[in-house]
């Protein structure tokens, strides 16, 4: 990764990890506002939870912890040059898209913050 990225992706981190929200829920009756509150309150200690117990982040994340396994993963295979000329297509395409996240959540970051 070039110099550049990783300062914008360093910069959008910590602009986004400095960030306090406020959410305003509004709603016809008391009844359903008070539903509201209680779904939101709910829907933050469950994200909470599951940051405690150490839950997998999104697929791309969970896609990038693996990748430092694959070159381990090809030595274990005995395959022929047919089947492991297949393999390397897709390991060249898993890197590629490996490669593409960065970029993807730099766009993320970019979009919330100028939301």
């Amino acid at each position: 990764m070039n110099r550049t990225l990783v300062f914008n992706l360093n910069s959008g981190c910590a602009s986004v990890s400095s960030l306090s929200g406020i959410s305003q829920v509004g709603a016809a009756t008391e009844a359903e506002l008070e539903d509201r509150k209680l779904r939101i309150e709910d829907a933050k200690n469950a994200t909470f939870a599951a940051v405690e117990e150490g839950i997998v982040p999104g697929g791309g994340a969970a896609l990038l912890h693996l990748s430092e396994l694959v070159p381990a993963f090809k030595e274990t295979l005995k395959l022929e040059e047919e089947k492991m000329v297949g393999f390397e297509d897709w390991r060249m395409q898993f890197n590629i898209y490996i490669s593409s996240i960065p970029t993807s959540v730099l766009a993320s970051f970019h979009r919330a913050l100028t939301l």
